[in-house]
């Protein structure tokens, strides 16, 4: 029994010193101030976001990167800027629609990985030339169209006149 107690306290000593760093929590952890809840291709967004030590210290990284891998197996990386220390900003534009897996790097390193965002297509702009037609032609469009209402019920009113006095006379 006590050939045992010798092995497993010793044992479990060695367990807990190498438990310890894993309970002090992770390396880094990065914050995003806000990230729009859909993406639209070919749309630029800015990302403001924070690298920070046990989620607590702002971390002098050297440089961020914001990496991302489309549905094609496209990989696009977008430098961020350092606005204070552990705070970054990156202006993004995703080319495809598709689901694009993303992570944050400092350096080369793999800081974070952040999941998939689903981006949707662009939308299709409305050419010029017609809105400048619909800004000019639906005012006057409503108009005529108030035009011939008035119109309408003034010769509604003349005919329904018009039997009366017929009979007045007959």
């Amino acid at each position: 029994m006590r050939r045992r107690i010798r092995l497993v306290i010793p044992a479990a000593l060695i367990l807990m010193t190498i438990a310890a760093p894993a309970l002090g929590g992770g390396v880094t952890v990065v914050n995003f101030t806000e990230v729009p809840p859909d993406f639209e291709a070919g749309t630029p967004y800015r990302l403001d976001y924070s690298i920070l030590g046990h989620g607590v210290e702002p971390m002098d990284v050297g440089h961020s990167t914001l990496q991302f891998h489309g549905p094609g197996g496209e990989t696009v990386i977008f430098p961020a800027e350092s606005t204070a220390k552990g705070q970054w900003t990156a202006e993004v534009v995703l080319p495809t629609a598709g689901e694009w897996r993303w992570e944050v790097l400092a350096g080369s390193e793999v800081m974070q990985t952040l999941g998939t965002l689903s981006v949707e297509p662009a939308r299709e702009a409305i050419p010029a030339g017609l809105m400048d037609s619909l800004r000019l032609g639906l005012p006057i469009a409503t108009l005529l169209a108030l035009i011939l209402l008035v119109t309408e019920i003034r010769s509604r009113s003349r005919t329904e006149r018009q039997p009366a006095a017929a009979a007045d006379v007959a």
